[in-house]
C-alpha cells in the first residue's frame, strides 16, 4: 500500500449447525455445564484457528456456528471440573476428537454422537485399605493420548478410598495425583510424590482398581560431615 485508497475484502464463510447425542439417544441435562463443540482448522485456507461453541445446560444438545471454508478436525469439550463435583454424570468430562479432516465448504448439518465410558473402583495400598491421613491423600489422573489430562475427586482424608469418573473412550495413562503437602508431615504412609500406574484401553464401562506402592526413606542430614547445629530465628 503506497498510496490511499479503497481496498474491499469478501469473507467466505460456511454456517455449520448440528444435534448432539450421547450414545445415540438425547443428551441428557446437567445442571451445569455439560460442555462444548470444538472445530480446529487443519488447513491454512481455513485459518487454522479454533472455536468451540458451549452446549446448553438443558434441552436439546444443538450449536451453530460460522467458520471459514476448509477441513476441520470436530471434538467434544467436556468441562474437567465436572470430573470432581459430578462424578456420576453420564457426559464425559474430558475432552477429545469425535471426527477428524471433515471438509466444510457449504452451510450444512454435523450431526455428532458422543461415546462415554464410566470407571470406578477402589484404591488400596500394597494390597491393603488406604490408611488414613491428617490430609487428603490425592485422587488418581487418567491422561489421553492426546495429552489432555483430569483428575476424579479426592480420595479424602480417611475411610475407604473409591473413585468414579466418566471419560471418552480411548487409550488412557493412569496416575496416581498425589497431594505433596503430606510430604511435610513426615509420617505418612501414603505416597506424597504422584507418578505413572499404567496405561489401559477404556472402551466399554467397568470397574479398574488401583493398587499403589510405596517405599519409606529416611536419613541423616550432615553439613561437610558434622552435625548441623541449630540456628537461632
Amino acid at each position: 500500500l503506497i498510496a490511499d485508497g479503497a481496498l474491499d475484502l469478501d469473507v467466505p464463510s460456511v454456517e455449520v449447525s448440528g444435534r448432539l447425542t450421547l450414545e445415540g439417544a438425547r443428551f441428557p441435562d446437567e445442571a451445569g455445564d455439560r460442555g462444548s463443540i470444538s472445530f480446529t482448522a487443519t488447513t491454512s485456507s481455513a485459518a487454522l484457528g479454533s472455536v468451540a461453541p458451549s452446549l446448553p445446560t438443558s434441552g436439546e444438545a444443538t450449536y451453530t456456528v460460522r467458520l471459514f471454508p476448509g477441513r476441520y478436525d470436530v471434538g467434544f469439550d467436556g468441562h474437567a471440573a465436572r470430573c470432581v463435583s459430578a462424578p456420576d454424570s453420564a457426559i464425559p468430562c474430558n475432552a477429545g476428537a469425535l471426527r477428524r479432516d471433515i471438509v466444510l465448504t457449504a452451510d450444512g448439518a454435523v450431526d455428532l454422537d458422543v461415546s462415554a465410558v464410566r470407571v470406578a473402583g477402589a484404591v488400596t495400598l500394597d494390597g491393603a485399605a488406604l490408611p488414613p491421613e491428617a490430609l487428603d491423600r490425592g485422587a488418581i489422573s487418567f491422561t489421553a493420548a492426546n495429552g489432555g489430562s483430569v483428575s476424579t475427586g479426592a480420595l479424602g482424608s480417611s475411610g475407604p478410598a473409591a473413585y468414579r469418573i466418566t471419560l471418552l473412550p480411548g487409550t488412557y495413562a493412569v496416575g496416581f495425583d498425589a497431594n505433596e503437602l503430606l510430604c511435610a508431615t513426615g509420617t505418612t504412609a501414603v505416597p506424597c510424590i504422584g507418578a505413572p500406574l499404567t496405561s489401559i484401553v477404556l472402551g466399554v464401562d467397568g470397574a479398574l482398581d488401583v493398587d499403589l506402592h510405596a517405599i519409606r526413606v529416611s536419613g541423616r542430614v550432615t553439613a561437610m560431615g558434622t552435625t548441623v547445629r541449630d540456628e537461632s530465628a
